[in-house]
């Protein structure tokens, strides 16, 4: 048997959170087997193509966008076909979902397509200036805190 890899760990589990379960335009991301499967961390939006079913998709970063925060293979999100978020309230988190490249304490966040474990997902990297939104800032670098980025997110 594997070990099991924390790609998302809260650091601040006394402040008060609001998770909320949203309906997912491809509900097989939540099965282990697919090719890409949601992994705790990643960053969800709606779909703009939605309409009023709000529909979530991995997030790009243009939109306001929320974590992911249910482990990989979940029998009940399976069975429900939603993804429970991490939808308001503000937290302090470790994650393994980020690109380092330019990476400074309180630079900002925004979420973008990141490469871990050799697939595409939706994480945390540097805010590049532009109209992205901001969903956090850098408490803790990697190379001080066992190869995890700590943040703060930022949005409410």
């Amino acid at each position: 048997m594997s070990a099991v890899i924390e790609t998302f760990v809260l650091k601040s589990p006394v402040l008060q959170l609001e998770r909320r379960d949203l309906n997912l335009k491809d509900p097989t991301l939540l099965n282990p087997a697919n090719a890409n499967p949601l992994i705790m961390g990643e960053f969800l939006e709606f779909s703009s193509t939605a309409g009023a079913t709000k529909q979530a998709i991995r997030a790009s970063g243009s939109y306001l966008c929320w974590a992911f925060f249910a482990e990989k293979g979940r029998s009940d999100t399976q069975a429900l076909g939603k993804a429970p978020v991490l939808y308001m309230g503000h937290y302090e988190a470790d994650t393994l979902i980020f690109k380092a490249t330019g990476l400074t304490h309180a630079c900002k966040l925004m979420v973008d397509d990141v490469t871990y474990g050799g697939k595409t997902l939706s994480g945390l990297a540097i805010h590049g200036g532009g109209a992205d939104e901001v969903v956090g800032r850098v408490i803790r670098l990697p190379a001080n805190n066992g190869s995890k980025l700590r943040f703060m997110q930022l949005m409410v």
